[in-house]
């Protein structure tokens, strides 16, 4: 069983940078950007993402615990905003850390938040998953998320010159 609490101050900075680790991960991934540039953007879209860090408005921060346990396995970022007339959610991050993995724990979590933004008054929730990222696509999938939308990419090749 699992507990969503809110974020500590002193845990925020785990977050941050885990969070920085795997917008790395994603988009190296991708091979969109020269290696050298991938940091600097992403931390450029955590700030912009967090201008205000933990009390950036209509953000929720969350750690994930386990049973009893004082120890986070994890965590979530959850902001709020509207579509038209509808409350809705989106999940920046949800992070479950390594020896966590391959527990539950991550779709635990989902069905917490999910009654959490419910009993909000949240009508979707909405992610993001990048293409490479083939295990969270599972894990959403057998969740119940579909796909909204897809973005696609082709890479131009500059002529030879």
């Amino acid at each position: 069983m699992i507990r969503l609490l809110r974020m500590r101050a002193e845990a925020f900075s785990g977050f941050i940078k885990q969070a920085i680790e795997s917008s790395l991960d994603d988009i190296e991934g991708l091979n969109r950007w020269p290696k050298t540039e991938s940091l600097e953007l992403a931390q450029a879209e955590i700030k912009r993402l967090l201008p205000q860090g933990l009390s950036t408005p209509n953000n929720i921060f969350l750690e994930i615990v386990e049973n009893d346990s004082k120890s986070a396995i994890g965590f979530i970022c959850v902001s709020l905003g509207s579509r038209g007339s509808e409350q809705i959610a989106f999940i920046h991050q949800l992070f479950i850390y390594p020896q966590h993995r391959r527990q539950g724990h991550a779709r635990a979590t989902l069905e917490a938040i999910e009654a959490a933004l419910l009993a909000r008054g949240v009508a979707a929730i909405v992610l993001h998953v990048f293409n490479s990222n083939k295990t969270a696509q599972q894990l959403y999938a057998t969740a119940g998320y579909e796909v909204a939308s897809l973005n696609l990419q082709k890479k131009l090749a500059q002529p030879a010159g």
